[in-house]
């Protein structure tokens, strides 16, 4: 599995869905990419990567979007 990342997407906050999926596919290896958001994004469309992980949305429609959580900035 081919995974592009923005570095400010912390791993550990998703540490639940990665151990149900390596529980699912304990045979699957990953390798992760990390860059700019756009690049991210770029790295979907072009099929270079399985998912994406960023911290923004894209306006775009042409892509699935699944929010994994929704974090507040707070001053």
């Amino acid at each position: 599995m081919r995974l592009s990342r923005i570095y400010s997407v912390r791993l550990h906050e998703l540490s639940p869905y990665i151990k149900s999926f390596f529980k699912q596919r304990p045979a699957v290896n990953v390798r992760v990419e990390y860059r700019r958001a756009n690049r991210v994004y770029e790295d979907v469309l072009g099929n270079v990567v399985d998912l994406g992980l960023v911290a923004y949305l894209a306006k775009e429609s042409w892509l699935v979007v699944e929010l994994v959580c929704n974090d507040r900035l707070h001053f």
